[in-house]
């Protein structure tokens, strides 16, 4: 669930500067204004605020503290910018020519010169051990953070057998008693549709419907945890899974969600989420990254609980990628090593 939190109660709420620089952007929010001309305004928050092109497509205006992540436009000013007190609301007209993003002729970004952020080159050789001992790892680190909300109860155990039904913990909350059915079905597709003979197995939509849309938020965390799923069968390389799960979930994201919501769907589905699940990705392919803390605090931060949400998803498609990779690892090297009646070949 993505609130956007509010600024710190010391921060001063002034009206934002004539013209304010963009330090950083996402490449698809990059990519839409320069193709796109005419935006509005459709949400606003204290620290950020969205426009949608004609277009359809989105970006979201925030101060560089927010992160960088896909639709992300940040700016750098002296002052936070309380947006919520200023005069600007929504349904206000934006144009953007490319190099300047003018909104309700009250202010204006310029993004000459701005760095196009672009995620971490997915991980290209990975070790399935190396990734489960990080995930262990993660679990153990999680459990010791206060629960938020959303679907953040499931890291622990989702980390260490990517099994949606091993619920163990106490009596589950409303949202992920609800969510548990999705995700063991999307699971236990998972495990079956990343070897063979299965890999072309159809996705099951009822898990799809089950978790998009689930929950309360900007972004509900429903959509968030199956935004994680992407994101990380991308960056480990499952891209057919990844294909076959991303027709599904923009197919049924059209009536099922918000189109914020929609907009953070498809980025994921191309790869690409927040910088904080990019790093975690990354800590968990690279031997001995066993200290999570920090990269915790950074997920944290993302919303009330999209962090954990999108990080549940990412959890549960690494555990399994990284247990079916070594399974059938373990297997293509027993083959190997079995003679034509079975047996060990002999020197």
């Amino acid at each position: 669930m993505q609130t956007h939190r509010g600024a710190s109660p010391s921060s001063t709420a002034i009206d934002p500067p004539a013209t304010a620089r963009i330090e950083r952007l996402g490449r698809p929010a990059a990519v839409a204004l320069r193709s796109h001309v005419r935006w509005e305004v459709v949400a606003i928050f204290r620290r950020s605020f969205y426009c949608r092109s004609r277009g359809g497509s989105f970006v979201c205006i925030a101060p560089v503290s927010l992160g960088s992540g896909p639709l992300n436009v940040l700016y750098r000013v002296p002052e936070p910018i309380d947006w919520e007190a200023t005069r600007l609301a929504t349904g206000a007209a934006a144009i953007s020519d490319g190099e300047v993003l003018r909104v309700a002729g009250a202010c204006a970004f310029s993004l000459v010169g701005a760095e196009t952020w672009i995620p971490a080159t997915p991980a290209a050789s990975w070790q399935p051990e190396i990734v489960l001992q990080n995930l262990a790892a993660l679990a153990k680190q999680a459990r010791t953070r206060g629960v938020r909300g959303g679907l953040q109860a499931l890291l622990p155990v989702l980390a260490e057998t990517g099994a949606g039904l091993a619920w163990t913990g106490s009596d589950p909350s409303p949202l992920v008693r609800m969510a548990l059915p999705g995700i063991a079905s999307l699971a236990e597709w998972l495990e079956t549709g990343l070897a063979p003979p299965q890999e072309h197995a159809p996705v099951p939509m009822s898990a799809v419907e089950a978790l998009i849309g689930l929950g309360p938020g900007l972004t509900p965390s429903g959509d968030d945890c199956l935004g994680g799923v992407l994101v990380a069968l991308r960056h480990l390389g499952a891209s057919g899974p990844a294909n076959r799960l991303a027709t599904a979930v923009l197919s049924r994201a059209e009536r099922r969600t918000h189109d914020i919501s929609r907009a953070h769907l498809a980025a994921a589905a191309s790869g690409e989420g927040l910088a904080p699940l990019h790093a975690m990705l990354s800590s968990l392919c690279t031997p001995g990254a066993l200290d999570m803390r920090e990269s915790l605090s950074a997920i944290d931060a993302i919303g009330h609980t999209s962090g954990w949400d999108a990080l549940v998803g990412v959890a549960l498609a690494a555990a399994i990628v990284a247990r079916v990779r070594a399974a059938c690892r373990d297997t293509s090297v027993a083959a190997r090593g079995a003679g034509p009646e079975g047996g060990a070949h002999r020197p």
